[in-house]
C-alpha cells in the first residue's frame, strides 16, 4: 500500500500559483503554453470559489507506462474508495467532490504539488471544461448503454481479427 501525500485536491487548489500550474501542465502536457494556459487558469479559479463535498473517494496519482515503443512514463489517476482496492474511472465525477478526496500518491514518483494538481487538473477537464459539459458527456454515455440494452440487435459482433482502432484506406 503507497503512503499518502497529506493533501485534498482543494489544499493543491489553495496552495498552488496560477505560474506554477501553467508551469507544471506546459512541462507535462503541453509546449504551447498561452493556448491552454487561459482554460486551465479558469478553471483553477472556479474550483477555487467553490466547497468540497464529502466523500469516501480518494484520488491516486500512479505511475503507470504508455502504449508507445518504447513506453513513456506518464501519470494514471484513479478514484479508490477506503477499504477497497478497486480502480475507478473518476472523470465524470463533480468537481466539488474532486475537491474533497484525498491525494494519495507514491512519493517515489517525487510530484511537487504542482506537478501533482497539473495531472489532476487534466484528467478532470479530460472529459468537459465544466461540471454542465461533464454532466451531457455523462448522459450521452448512459444514453447509449440503455440504447445498447433496449436494442441489442443494433450491436456489432466484434471479433478479435478485427482492429477497430486501424483507418480504413479506401
Amino acid at each position: 500500500m503507497m503512503e499518502v501525500v497529506r493533501h485534498t485536491v482543494a489544499t493543491l487548489v489553495a496552495s498552488v500559483s496560477d505560474d506554477d500550474l501553467v508551469a507544471a501542465l506546459s512541462r507535462l502536457y503541453w509546449a504551447d503554453q498561452d493556448k491552454q494556459a487561459a482554460s486551465y487558469l479558469e478553471v483553477l479559479a472556479r474550483l477555487r470559489t467553490m466547497m468540497p463535498a464529502s466523500t469516501t473517494m480518494s484520488c491516486v496519482l500512479a505511475r503507470e507506462w504508455s502504449d508507445d515503443n518504447p513506453p513513456e512514463p506518464l501519470i494514471h489517476i484513479v478514484g479508490r474508495e477506503m477499504g477497497d482496492d478497486t480502480r475507478w474511472a473518476i472523470e465524470f465525477r463533480p468537481w466539488a467532490e474532486w475537491l474533497g478526496m484525498a491525494v494519495e500518491a507514491d512519493p517515489a514518483l517525487e510530484l511537487s504539488e504542482a506537478d501533482m494538481l497539473a495531472n489532476i487538473l487534466y484528467e478532470m477537464t479530460f472529459v468537459g471544461w465544466d461540471d454542465e459539459e461533464i454532466a451531457e458527456q455523462w448522459q450521452v454515455v448512459i444514453d447509449a448503454h440503455d440504447d445498447a440494452l433496449a436494442h441489442p440487435e443494433r450491436l456489432i459482433e466484434v471479433k478479435p481479427e478485427d482492429d477497430l482502432m486501424k483507418n480504413d484506406e479506401k
